[in-house]
C-alpha cells in the first residue's frame, strides 16, 4: 500500500484531500490537515501537547514536550 503525507507549508491552508484516480491506486492520506488522528507518540497511546495542528499543518509547537511521533499503521512505500 501506497501512503502520503501533504504538510501545508504555504499562506493559503488547504484541507489534504486525494483525488479519485489516488484514491483507486491505493493511495492513503496520513495526515488531513485538522487532527491528529491515525498518529501517536513512539511506543506510546496519544500524542504529548507539544504536537499540535496548526494552520493546517502538523508543528512542533514544543520541542520537550513533544517526542518523536508514528503512524498507527506500518508502511512500507511512503512520499513525504
Amino acid at each position: 500500500m501506497s501512503a502520503g503525507l501533504f504538510l501545508n507549508a504555504g499562506d493559503t491552508v488547504e484541507t489534504n484531500t486525494l483525488k479519485d484516480s489516488e484514491k483507486a491506486a491505493g493511495w492513503k492520506l496520513l495526515f488531513d490537515g485538522k487532527s491528529l488522528s491515525g498518529w501517536h507518540n513512539f511506543k506510546k497511546e496519544g500524542v504529548r501537547k507539544g504536537w499540535q495542528v496548526k494552520d493546517g499543518t502538523l508543528a512542533c509547537v514544543d520541542p520537550h514536550d513533544a517526542g518523536d511521533i508514528v503512524t498507527l499503521g506500518d508502511y512500507t512505500w511512503f512520499e513525504l
